[in-house]
């Protein structure tokens, strides 16, 4: 499966406050792993992602 999120990027998770860090992208499933802000972590479907804009200072 195709996505846009890499390693490292900071997405927020539908149904949870906050955001998270995605640390492994799975080949398989459209699954990726990610540290949420509480420290949790936690195997996601990518689909439940969206990726945050990173806000340049200007």
């Amino acid at each position: 499966m195709k996505t846009s999120l890499k390693e490292g990027d900071r997405v927020c998770v539908k149904g949870e406050t906050g955001f998270a860090e995605v640390i492994k992208i799975f080949p398989y499933g459209g699954v990726a792993g990610i540290k949420m802000k509480d420290g949790r972590t936690i195997n996601m479907p990518i689909y439940q992602l969206e990726k945050l804009n990173k806000v340049s200072k200007q």
